[in-house]
């Protein structure tokens, strides 16, 4: 298992973040700010229900949440948030509750990185 890399290199892939903006402002439904805080908050909700998952020992409960962090951050252009998740997902379907937990603590601490460089 990798621990998710934190630090502000790459926590938001830039080029990303302005096509998905560009992407938001053709269709005009909703800020991009607005989407950008909705999402982090959903990646902040996504990892304690991770956590309670853990503690629940539920397996496939941990792979749509792990579903759910991936969308999340693939919104935000949360690079490493995004690589984690996948791992997460990884880990959850063969049952490494210990390396999901370790891995959602590496991911909370991303998420305070992600929310700094978004600002």
């Amino acid at each position: 298992m990798t621990a998710v890399p934190t630090g502000p290199a790459v926590a938001v892939d830039t080029s990303l973040l302005e096509m998905l903006r560009s992407i938001q402002e053709a269709s005009g439904n909703q800020s991009f700010s607005d989407l950008l805080s909705t999402n982090v908050q959903k990646l902040g909700y996504d990892l304690r229900l991770a956590q309670h998952l853990v503690l629940q020992g539920d397996q496939r409960g941990l792979d749509q949440c792990a579903q759910a962090l991936t969308q999340n951050a693939l919104k935000i252009g949360a690079v490493r948030m995004l690589t984690g998740a996948i791992e997460m997902q990884a880990l959850a379907r063969i049952g490494d509750f210990a390396g999901v937990a370790q891995l959602v603590t590496g991911l909370e601490e991303e998420l305070r990185t992600v929310e700094k460089q978004l600002v």
